[in-house]
C-alpha cells in the first residue's frame, strides 16, 4: 500500500483516484488502448518502411512496452492522509504510474 499525505481536500483525491481507477478498468478503455495501438504501430511500420530503418519499429516497441506494461498494466492499492483531519481514504486498483506519481514530483522538487 502507498501512502500519499495531502494537507486538505482528501475526499478530493479520493474521488479522483477512484475516478481514474474506474476509468482504466472499464472495456471502453481497453477497446481505446487496442485503437490506438493499432494507429501508432501502423503509422512507425510505415515510417520505417519509407525511411528504410527499421530501428523506429523497436523504438515504438518498446516505448510502448514501457507505458503499457509497467506503468498502466500494474495495479496498487493508495491510502490518501489527510493531514488535516487525520482521515485515511483508501483506494484500490490504481495504475502504478498514477499510484506513485506524487512521490516521483516531490522526489523532483527536492533535487
Amino acid at each position: 500500500m502507498l501512502e500519499i499525505y495531502v494537507y486538505g481536500g482528501g475526499d478530493i483525491f479520493q474521488q479522483f483516484f477512484n475516478a481514474i481507477a474506474t476509468a482504466v478498468g472499464t472495456s471502453t478503455f481497453s477497446t481505446l488502448l487496442r485503437i490506438s495501438t493499432l494507429l501508432t504501430g501502423t503509422t512507425a511500420l510505415f515510417s520505417a518502411i519509407f525511411k528504410r530503418d527499421f530501428l523506429i519499429c523497436i523504438k515504438w516497441f518498446a516505448s510502448f512496452y514501457i507505458v503499457f506494461h509497467i506503468i498502466f498494466l500494474p495495479k496498487i492499492t493508495v491510502d490518501i492522509v489527510d493531514r488535516t483531519d487525520s482521515r485515511h481514504h483508501i483506494v484500490s486498483n490504481v495504475p502504478l504510474g498514477l499510484g506513485i506519481w506524487p512521490i516521483l514530483q516531490l522526489l523532483w522538487e527536492t533535487l
